[in-house]
């Protein structure tokens, strides 16, 4: 992997990585579209720019991760549904999902149409006021569910 192929993903992920879609899809299409091979170098850079994004998100909000109860347990909630699915279906997402090109294209459309409407949604949580504090408790779990594989 060239340093400009390095680039492409890294700005592939960071445009993906806080919207309501697969990033680690979106790296696999674009390293498919770049004919980088999917060697052992590459799925740890892959994981390494996903931690960077992680850890970027932790530094800003380390504060209300830390020191606010109900922010953290509703970021419990929200992750629950991810870690079942993500465990039981370990094997199928990464045997049948993972690499295959036309999965990656559905996951990219339908992304889009998760982000067109969340951004519907979110207009709508600005209008009423509703923050992560004050969100219903089935909203986390449902917003944990919305993608098995981060």
């Amino acid at each position: 992997m060239s340093v400009l192929e390095a680039i492409i993903l890294a700005i592939v992920e960071g445009l993906t990585e806080f919207i309501p879609v697969s990033s680690t899809g979106h790296l696999v299409l674009a390293a498919d579209v770049l004919n980088i091979a999917q060697t052992n170098f590459v799925k740890s850079f892959e994981i390494a720019i996903q931690l960077g994004a992680i850890l970027a998100i932790v530094a800003l909000y380390w504060k209300k991760l830390l020191f606010d109860k109900k922010v953290f347990a509703r970021l419990a909630v929200a992750f629950v549904p991810t870690a079942i699915l993500g465990f039981v279906l370990y094997g199928f997402m990464k045997e049948v999902l993972l690499g295959n090109t036309m999965i990656t294209l559905a996951a990219l459309f339908f992304g889009v149409s998760l982000s067109l409407r969340l951004n519907a949604c979110i207009k709508n949580a600005i209008m009423t006021q509703e923050t992560l504090e004050n969100f219903l408790w089935q909203k986390h779990f449902l917003w944990g569910s919305r993608n098995p594989y981060p």
